[in-house]
């Protein structure tokens, strides 16, 4: 889905009533980041990867289950770019969008999954600072609002036992362990994300239209969004109307390797041991106009402080 389809799906979500008002003004002029998640799919992260974003972005909350009685954590971010903003996957036809308050947040994600064939699915989460241990959760395929099962079901420790969504006319069978992970994947693929923007091996990219006054500044929002690159995306992108545009700008469009690198000088009295990511430097040009006309300009996502 191009942006431009996301933006008129965001209306659609609106006036579906998956969110408010308020919400979508902010999603259409908040950044959009293209990212390809798939080289996280399947991929375990090591322990350093691991301690970085528990230590840096995303916090491990325990919490106890008052249903289940078991005990768990609840994932929470802790540094995000903006307050609001959408991420749309490259390698699958799924956007989501996010808004983070000090005690809320909320997620649209959007996309056609393979238990309902076809069909479009808008599911919204949210998490209260407060009530850590359960998901605020609603599902909407084909613009029309599911009848959720009773919380007792939504949170019961089989996670084999099948639910049944009725949506209009129509019953939708699935399980609780599915349902419940379409809340807990979306923060797990912000961890990634986060990881990637912040963290040792991925520079972001703007991507704007070049100044035209005849066009409004609606018309170049909509089209402006940001990537997130690896070097194998660079090399990837080079064959692409879209791609940076010469050889001699292949070559030098890339970063010195960064890393992360754990303190261990004995000058670091307070921050010895502490595992930090050792900023990358871009090599070559910081802006420059694409064979389709587009200007591309290198910005910088600068990693968490050492704390």
């Amino acid at each position: 889905m191009n942006l431009i389809r996301q933006r008129e799906d965001l209306k659609a979500a609106c006036a579906a009533g998956a969110i408010n008002s308020r919400q979508l003004g902010m999603a259409l002029s908040a950044p959009v980041f293209q990212w390809w998640s798939g080289e996280h799919n399947g991929k375990n992260m090591t322990d350093d990867e691991h301690e970085f974003i528990k230590t840096n972005l995303v916090e491990e909350i325990p919490i106890n289950s008052p249903i289940t009685k078991k005990k768990g954590h609840a994932l929470w971010p802790i540094l995000t770019p903006y307050e609001c903003f959408r991420i749309s996957n490259m390698d699958w036809e799924v956007y989501e969008q996010w808004w983070i308050e000090k005690n809320r947040y909320t997620v649209l994600h959007c996309e056609i999954v393979p238990e309902f064939p076809k069909e479009k699915v808008w599911t919204v989460a949210e998490k209260q600072r407060q009530l850590l241990e359960a998901w605020g959760f609603c599902m909407w395929i084909n613009g029309v609002e599911a009848e959720m099962p009773p919380a007792s079901e939504m949170m019961a420790e089989d996670g084999t036992r099948q639910l049944t969504l009725k949506i209009g006319d129509k019953l939708f069978d699935i399980t609780r362990q599915k349902l419940s992970q379409f809340s807990g994947d979306c923060v797990r693929r912000l961890a990634w994300f986060l990881f990637d923007i912040y963290g040792a091996g991925s520079t972001v990219v703007k991507v704007g239209a070049k100044p035209d006054q005849t066009k409004s500044v609606q018309w170049h929002q909509a089209r402006e969004h940001y990537l997130v690159l690896r070097r194998q995306h660079v090399e990837k992108l080079r064959e692409s109307k879209g791609s940076v545009t010469n050889e001699e700008l292949i070559r030098a469009a890339h970063w010195r390797r960064a890393h992360l690198r754990r303190l261990s000088s004995g000058r670091f009295v307070n921050k010895r041991g502490l595992l930090v990511p050792v900023k990358k430097a871009w090599v070559g040009p910081e802006e420059w106009e694409g064979h389709d006309g587009k200007i591309y300009t290198v910005v910088g996502m600068e990693p968490p402080p050492l704390t």
